[in-house]
């Protein structure tokens, strides 16, 4: 059981890496990058998944990462990561600068008629 869940985790860091482009060879160190990219209710779900991380290769104290809570939280996160699209996440970066800097072109315009227009250069 230890080296399946330890797997499963692994693949959630790879998952984790691919979809969201987070870097670090465990799943704490790649979720403690994705900084709110997560929803709330998974963020504070995978706290538990990380906490358990350094049990789950320990001889002993594996039996404490055998719960099916965790196997759960595992499945959620794995379902969300595989519903993001990277390209889509990229695609709607680039329109939002897009229409921030369309928008302060557009006020930068409208100021510099205004004073043109008080000072009666127009």
């Amino acid at each position: 059981m230890p080296t399946d869940f330890a797997q499963d985790l692994q693949s959630l860091s790879e998952l984790a890496q691919e979809k969201l482009g987070t870097r670090g060879p465990t799943l704490a160190d790649s979720l403690s990058r994705t900084r709110g990219r997560l929803p709330r209710r998974l963020r504070l779900k995978a706290r538990a998944l990380t906490a358990v991380e350094p049990l789950v290769d320990h001889p002993r104290l594996h039996v404490m990462a055998e719960d099916p809570a965790l196997d759960r939280t595992a499945g959620e996160l794995r379902t969300y990561l595989k519903s993001i699209d990277p390209g889509d996440r990229r695609k709607s970066w680039w329109l939002g600068w897009a229409a921030s800097l369309g928008f302060n072109i557009l006020l930068f315009a409208a100021l510099t008629i205004v004073v043109l227009r008080w000072r009666g250069l127009i």
